[in-house]
């Protein structure tokens, strides 16, 4: 039985930790054990990488570039994706990276499945800039076959998206959830949760710090609520 070859494009990858990246990294290995075949075109964020390597059965193609905000231009990234897009069959593209419309223009230039996979909003602070990332996310929005969110609620008034949303498709991340095996006794103590990703952007450290300002002997104001 023949591979089914599928080309993934993002602008940072595994070592990167991002809630995009880790997305990517989760269905390409997922894949791989499906019996794809999976590649993946994404940035040299660090000198250091391998240009080329093997993670979990994934084969990882990274290009050196210069950084630019958030994002990287990469000069040798076009001649690439020729090269890359000519051998698989499905071009999955992660939005909201800029260079996913040269992904997007050579799959359909040589009649592949394009698949966009849209993550999250892109903001830089610059209005200009913002217009311009915009149109060229626009422009792989057209040309894909498919588009994937993880979530309708989150795209919800999101006037980018709403031309598209018949050949929208709402799929979950990934994830798989193992049980911990680590015992906490908190019977009848208050618990503070945290739902995200620990990053230092997040500021996780805010809320630790805010624990030693909380009085010793605390009442409980709350009430218990049903539903």
């Amino acid at each position: 039985m023949v591979k089914k070859k599928v080309l993934i494009g993002l602008t940072y990858y595994f070592p990167y930790i991002s809630g995009l990246s880790q997305y990517a990294k989760l269905l390409a290995e997922g894949l791989v054990k499906d019996g794809y075949r999976v590649e993946i075109i994404t940035s040299k964020f660090e000198n250091k990488l391998e240009d080329s390597e093997i993670i979990a059965g994934v084969k990882i193609h990274r290009l050196g570039g210069f950084k630019i905000g958030k994002g990287l231009l990469i000069p040798g990234y076009i001649l690439k994706t020729v090269r890359l897009v000519r051998r698989n069959q499905v071009v999955n593209i992660y939005l909201p990276g800029i260079e996913g419309l040269w992904l997007a223009l050579f799959g359909k230039l040589f009649g592949k499945k394009v698949l966009a996979t849209y993550i999250c909003y892109f903001s830089s602070g610059n209005r200009f800039l913002d217009r311009i990332i915009e149109l060229w996310q626009n422009l792989v929005l057209i040309m894909a076959d498919d588009i994937v969110i993880i979530s309708w609620d989150y795209i919800k008034g999101y006037k980018l998206l709403k031309p598209f949303w018949g050949k929208i498709t709402e799929i979950h991340p990934p994830i798989v959830i193992k049980e911990t095996k680590m015992k906490m006794e908190l019977e009848g103590k208050v618990k503070v949760g945290f739902l995200g990703r620990i990053s230092r952007e997040k500021n996780l450290e805010v809320l630790i710090k805010a624990m030693d300002l909380l009085p010793k002997e605390r009442k409980n104001i709350g009430r218990k609520l049903k539903n």
